[in-house]
């Protein structure tokens, strides 16, 4: 079935119908309506289409029963289209189930509907069931599929809702939910009670999309994103290729000894890792090539064997009690087992490749976008936002992109964990520092946590794995976590303090150092109470208290808090204060965010100056949204101060932070509050750059304002991308 089949008469899509019938259905006795309509602009002589999503009410009433016929008219449409083309195959089992779902669901939307008299009785008709629309949905559905012993006819007096038994205490996710891809987390783990988060119905909304939405063929050829399984697929086949190239002397070591300890567990496990890792790497196995299985499917059972072999109870013991000198292939073995968990995290993908694409995407995109201006010089900021809106726009044919990536998890087992790692968020290098002598490489990487229930989640074993190739290495090498996940909210909570109190355990207290600052506190997004706060020594008053409490969603361990608080913390709130806000005596809203943003990200170079990570990353539940808007303007802050602007190579690498990891991993935008934090702290810096007399550069004025508050010169830190000719 076709997700986006609309005939050209109607305006919403059978997924947009089948989502307005479920809001109705779900409906309780006190709950108010939410209805989808559709609206027309006409631009230039171009008709375009947008949504929106109002509450049924008696001063709205015929424009709700409007919506309420158009969706039966797109349900009735839809069924002509689809009987017209499997007329011959009408009793396939799976399509009529299909069908009789959705009729059950127009049925007990229209139930529902006609149970709010009191206004409905002002309408033309007293009832839904006696609008002509849904008498010709009933009609032509009892004709055509109706016609045999299991499909029984629709009668509105015999409708009944498959689910009556389902409780709604306690659940909230919904498909509208999921469709803007918030909170979709939760669908993988349980309460602590062991419930889930939702009820059966959004179950059963999901299959209904998924039964009307069989044949993707057709969604995908309309949408920019027709190829991004091949995008996915690509990159595992360089993460793949990168993962041996840095594992191959041990690899070498350990088919050399293979045959002796062939029977051995662990040996085993790595054996299969290894194939699989090989046949993902071949570049015969892309799906361009339609291979039995493809780059990304192989890469999928390297995780899976790895992880399986750091279960081992071989494994365990190899790092309990390490094998002595003598034992040359165990020692390698289990070096190459920790080494390949570090590989996995330092996989190198070719970010320009995936920048062509997206400038190919928004170029295609500013020759259909409305109102769009062409020509003239802009600032980065600009072009940023500008290339943001041309995306959005051009996925606007894709806007049920987070929804298939659910049914797609959920197909491959409805109830995993949640593990965003093993669920193809694949961690990579973005780039490489060096502050002063200091050489470190940033990370993308979601949170290196597996999560069954809310509230208790453990740190995966591939991470552990390369933090003990660090613990093992000649020079005792260390990782940095920014986790910018919310320890006050109680959906990522136990994410945080697994984090947290992973540095205090002995064995990785040496090599991990993990440091807390929330996202998306009521502060950072200086909601009430704190929005309120004009005055700028009232709000850096608060700024200071929110940096030193645990409560507040900061965290900082004991050992760098000294060289942090309050001296250095104080200070820096002084200096950006006035070099981008000109010491103003009232800070409006957004100066305030921007503010923080700015802060974040000078804070963030002063930790990294301190701890001297060999690697760190900046990491939030997946590793897009709110960490790749922090690592996108940590970016930009060390190239605009240290060189006044961006280099074609930066350009490519943002575009893959900012567009290019959400189109991979959620098929949609970056999410656009986190986008505009983004967008507006760097405007704020380029006005600060412009506004800068003749002969005075940011580089000089950051120099000498902040500057002597680090112990390195920090805004000569060299930010270089990684090589990647090595993949060639």
């Amino acid at each position: 079935m076709n997700s986006k089949w609309k005939d050209e008469g109607n305006t919403l899509t059978i997924v947009d119908a089948v989502e307005t019938l479920s809001n109705i259905a779900d409906l309780e006795v006190d709950d108010a309506i939410n209805i989808v309509q559709s609206h027309h602009i006409a631009i230039n002589d171009e008709i375009f289409t947008y949504n929106t999503v109002h509450r049924l009410q008696e001063k709205n009433l015929s424009a709700t029963i409007g919506i309420v016929k158009e969706t039966f008219r797109v349900v009735l449409d839809y069924l002509k289209h689809f009987y017209g083309k499997k007329c011959t195959n009408i009793n396939n089992t799976r399509d009529n189930d299909g069908i009789k779902n959705i009729m059950v669901l127009v049925g007990e939307a229209t139930k529902k509907l006609d149970r709010y008299t009191t206004i409905f009785s002002k309408a033309h008709s007293a009832s839904i069931s006696k609008l002509k629309e849904f008498r010709q949905l009933k009609d032509f559905y009892n004709k055509k599929f109706a016609i045999n012993d299991e499909t029984p006819s629709l009668k509105e007096q015999d409708i009944e809702y498959h689910n009556k038994a389902k409780t709604k205490e306690g659940a909230f996710l919904s498909l509208d939910t999921i469709k803007h891809d918030t909170d979709y987390e939760l669908l993988f783990m349980r309460k602590e009670d062991g419930k889930r988060f939702f009820d059966s119905s959004l179950i059963r909304n999901l299959k209904l999309v998924c039964d009307f939405s069989e044949d993707l063929d057709d969604y995908y050829s309309n949408s920019p994103l027709a190829q991004v399984k091949f995008w996915e697929d690509r990159l595992a086949q360089l993460s793949s290729k990168s993962i041996l190239r840095l594992a191959l002397t041990q690899i070498d070591l350990f088919y050399s000894g293979f045959t002796e300890y062939k029977n051995n567990e662990l040996v085993e496990h790595i054996n299969k890792a290894l194939m699989a890792l090989i046949l993902s790497s071949n570049p015969r196995n892309l799906l361009r090539n339609s291979p039995v299985k493809s780059c990304h499917q192989y890469l999928s059972n390297f995780q899976r064997s790895l992880r399986n072999a750091l279960a081992t109870n071989d494994y365990n013991k190899l790092i309990t009690y390490p094998p002595s000198e003598s034992k040359n292939f165990m020692r390698n073995l289990l070096s190459l087992s920790n080494t390949l968990c570090k590989s996995f995290y330092m996989t190198i993908q070719k970010g320009q490749e995936l920048s062509k694409i997206i400038r190919e995407i928004i170029k295609q995109s500013n020759k259909s976008r409305p109102g769009k201006a062409g020509g003239g010089t802009v600032s980065l900021w600009e072009q940023f936002e500008n290339d943001y809106e041309s995306l959005t726009w051009a996925l606007n044919n894709h806007k049920h992109g987070p929804l298939f990536k659910v049914l797609e998890l959920f197909k491959k087992g409805e109830y995993q964990p949640f593990d965003p790692t093993f669920q193809g968020d694949i961690p990579n290098k973005m780039w490489n520092l060096r502050i002063g002598n200091k050489h470190m490489s940033c990370l993308r990487t979601p949170s290196p946590t597996r999560q069954t229930h809310i509230h208790k989640a453990e740190v995966l074993y591939e991470f552990k794995g390369l933090l003990r190739s660090y613990a093992n290495s000649p020079s005792k090498n260390q990782h940095l976590i920014i986790n910018v996940q919310d320890r006050t909210a109680w959906k990522e909570y136990s994410r945080c303090i697994a984090l947290e109190e992973l540095q205090n355990n002995k064995e990785f207290s040496g090599t991990l150092t993990v440091v807390t600052m929330a996202r998306n506190t009521d502060f950072y997004q200086q909601l009430s109470p704190y929005n309120k706060l004009g005055n700028a020594q009232s709000f850096l008053q608060h700024f200071k208290e929110h940096l030193t409490r645990d409560d507040t969603g900061f965290f900082f361990p004991e050992k760098i808090k000294e060289q942090l608080f309050p001296a250095f913390s104080d200070n820096l709130m002084q200096a950006v204060h006035s070099v981008f806000f000109s010491n103003k005596n009232i800070l409006h809203r957004s100066d305030r965010l921007d503010f923080i943003e700015i802060f974040y990200a000078l804070m963030t170079l002063k930790i990294l100056e301190i701890v001297k990570p060999d690697s760190f990353s900046i990491t939030c539940k997946d590793g897009i949204d709110a960490s790749g808007s922090a690592i996108a303007l940590l970016h930009s802050i060390i190239k605009i101060s240290a060189t006044g602007t961006l280099s074609p190579d930066d350009i490519h690498q943002l575009n893959t932070t900012l567009y290019g990891m959400p189109m991979i991993v959620r098929e949609r935008v970056m999410l656009s509050e986190h986008f505009e934090r983004f967008i507006s702290a760097l405007r704020t810096i380029e006005t600060t750059q412009h506004a800068l007399r003749e002969g005075t550069t940011l580089h000089k004025v950051l120099k000498e304002t902040i500057g002597p508050l680090f112990n390195t010169p920090i805004f000569d830190t060299e930010l270089t991308l990684p090589d990647w000719s090595e993949l060639y």
